[in-house]
């Protein structure tokens, strides 16, 4: 057996220290003594352009290293894995520390120390990010709280507020782009347009993002309600849109979306569709007064994400 001790540690290049200059301190009757004469040299030469360019150059950078004092600077903040935030909460603990030393308060004391432990977590933290994006180059793509997928966009919190609010302002524009081009048409040419164009993208994979919020159920309802009135051409605060829905045939879109839990349940116990059914579908083995051996055991959930997810959510009805 062979036994390997590694040690990994980030290289990185330090900047090197630099030559500034200090402008509070120059000689300025010198410099401009010597700016005065190079003017008059280069004008009075008979060279060409790019060679007068070089020597005001030229000129400038010696002026400046005889009449303008340097000092070197070293950067403080050099190590790659500090942010702009880090290195505020550096400089913000500097503070509190001189403050802390000036002042001789426990107060001020006890602020420094608070902000020092913030500030050290935040630097272990910002270190072992970078670390970790050398050692697994995939953890420097940009993170993400939404991404699509298959025309679903899933959330890093499992919610579904993020697809419900895109799809809703798609649904809108394309039934007021509608509304505008076929107001003159026909009942039936109406109701044509928004079941192709409107309906179709609230039903996408409405198995998947079902809502059980009625604030969203609300708002994905709303805009059937709009379609409805625009293909009866019919405004009036006094008609029942209920009315106008149940005559178009047109059931609500929750209603649709739980039929459509139902079929696709119902494909997956007869094996009808590739979706696995370990630890989700479990038929009542010990049937009662109440219940046969065609249902379905109920699934325990401890959060409403899973409660009202497809399986628990589905089963539920599927019992009724």
């Amino acid at each position: 057996m062979i036994v390997l001790d590694t040690d990994l540690k980030p290289q990185y290049n330090k900047p090197k220290p630099r030559e500034i200059y200090v402008y509070m301190k120059p000689k300025w009757e010198e410099i401009k003594a010597d700016i005065i004469k190079l003017i008059s040299d280069i004008t009075n030469s008979n060279t060409s352009v790019e060679d007068k360019w070089t020597n005001l150059k030229i000129g400038i950078e010696t002026t400046l290293n005889l009449n303008v004092p340097k000092k070197i600077k070293h950067k403080r903040h050099s190590l790659p894995w500090l942010s702009n935030n880090v290195k505020k909460k550096i400089r913000r603990k500097h503070k509190l520390f001189q403050k802390a030393k000036q002042t001789g308060k426990p107060e001020d004391r006890g602020k420094f120390k608070q902000h020092k432990r913030a500030t050290q977590k935040a630097v272990r933290q910002a270190h072992w990010q970078y670390v970790n994006k050398i050692l697994d180059p995939a953890l420097e793509e940009e993170q993400v709280s939404d991404n699509p997928y298959l025309g679903v966009i899933i959330s890093d919190n499992l919610k579904w507020s993020s697809h419900i609010n895109k799809f809703c302002n798609k649904a809108n524009s394309t039934l007021g782009f509608i509304r505008r081009n076929l107001k003159h048409c026909n009942k039936h040419f109406k109701e044509t347009a928004y079941i192709s164009l409107v309906r179709s993208v609230l039903d996408y994979s409405g198995t998947v993002w079902d809502p059980y919020q009625q604030k969203d159920i609300n708002r994905i309802e709303s805009i059937q309600r709009r379609a409805a009135r625009f293909v009866c051409k019919d405004y009036r605060r006094t008609s029942s849109v209920a009315s106008m829905m149940k005559h178009l045939g047109w059931k609500p879109l929750v209603e649709r979306r739980r039929e459509q839990r139902l079929v696709l349940l119902y494909k997956i116990v007869n094996d009808l569709v590739a979706i696995p059914t370990e630890h989700h579908i479990e038929f009542n083995t010990r049937p009662s007064r109440t219940s046969n051996v065609k249902q379905l055991k109920l699934l325990s959930a401890n959060t409403d994400i899973y409660k009202h997810s497809f399986f628990p959510e589905t089963i539920i009805d599927w019992n009724l």
